[in-house]
């Protein structure tokens, strides 16, 4: 099931929020053929660490360009998803979400350092259309016109999310996020657990980074070093106070207790690694239907009419779809007041 593009997306998502939009999406998101091509050009990031016997190692990791967007290489959006979702996408292509630490490696390599990066585009907070798939366009449409003359995948972006991050002791009851930055380089987000794992909004973004690394010119992988008791922080740094770490956990969601199940990837759940370079970490098998939560749907947002047929271009469609999505989550939160 491959998304023709990223208004295609919208539409399909345009009325759902919660469980039912994280239900609706996942096939799209576990179908390599509904990324736009450029995504899999995952990017090198070099750089050194010191292991905890304070030897200085030097790493070679593999990011996607961007945050996780689906849709076609010129009409694409970017998708905000619950970090359970996010680890059955990790999970099915061999990847992992960043720690603060790899997190604050990939703005420090953004392109020339953050030149490319812009802040998140905010609405007025809190509010609960901020949770919204109308809210996902609008950000884009602000974000992709501050970033109009960067060619998608061309350079590492960073700054314009907040990163869906893995930290010590998630027990699947919250999700962890990190980083969106402002224009001078500050961080914006401090890492916080304050959301439950239901929750995701339009500043949310999920960073793939590859599983397989590279440590002084030796394969390893990210997955196996952040539990080992000499190379751990090489993946998750060393007294960062931010996230509480001191120590080795795993690189997964959750990573402690039984917590909330992952998404099952149905089929015969095996791991496929479109980025060439060995096989992801076994798959989940809980049936998506396990993860609970109420289906909502958003009253008063409806999609709006099809659109022309023909040559489809990102702004213009998403401003299009902002256009009703203003009018239609204005009309529903007047009638919450």
């Amino acid at each position: 099931m491959a998304a023709t593009n990223g208004t295609d997306v919208a539409k399909l998502l345009w009325s759902l929020n919660g469980a039912a939009r994280e239900q609706a999406i996942l096939p799209l998101l576990l179908d390599p053929q509904s990324y736009p091509a450029w995504f899999w050009n995952f990017l090198p990031v070099n750089f050194q660490a010191r292991d905890a016997r304070n030897v200085t190692r030097n790493v070679t990791m593999y990011v996607s360009p961007d945050f996780l967007a689906l849709g076609s290489a010129t009409d694409w959006l970017r998708i905000p998803l619950w970090p359970a979702t996010a680890q059955a996408v990790c999970d099915k292509f061999g990847c992992v979400l960043p720690t603060t630490f790899l997190a604050d490696q990939i703005w420090d390599h953004s392109g020339a350092r953050g030149s490319l990066s812009v802040p998140p585009q905010a609405l007025p907070k809190p509010s609960p259309l901020m949770e919204t798939t109308p809210a996902w366009v609008s950000n884009q449409i602000l974000t992709q016109k501050a970033l109009a003359d960067l060619t998608p995948g061309s350079a590492l972006v960073d700054g314009v999310k907040k990163n869906v991050v893995v930290g010590p002791n998630l027990n699947g009851q919250k999700v962890a996020i990190y980083g969106g930055r402002y224009p001078g380089g500050s961080l914006i987000q401090p890492y916080s657990t304050i959301h439950d794992a239901s929750y995701s909004d339009y500043s949310h973004g999920i960073r793939l980074i590859e599983d397989n690394v590279t440590i002084d010119g030796a394969s390893d992988k990210l997955s196996r070093i952040a539990t080992d008791p000499v190379l751990w922080p090489l993946a998750i740094g060393t007294g960062r106070a931010s996230d509480g770490s001191g120590g080795p956990f795993a690189l997964t969601f959750p990573n402690v207790g039984g917590g909330t199940a992952k998404f099952g990837l149905g089929g015969d759940g095996a791991s496929t690694d479109v980025l060439g370079a060995g096989s992801g970490p076994a798959a989940a098998t809980t049936p998506v239907t396990a993860l609970g939560g109420a289906q909502e749907v958003l009253p008063g947002v409806r999609p709006p009419p099809p659109l022309a047929e023909g040559e489809r271009r990102l702004l213009p469609q998403y401003e299009a779809l902002s256009v009703a999505g203003a009018l239609a989550t204005a009309i529903w939160y007047l009638r919450k007041l």
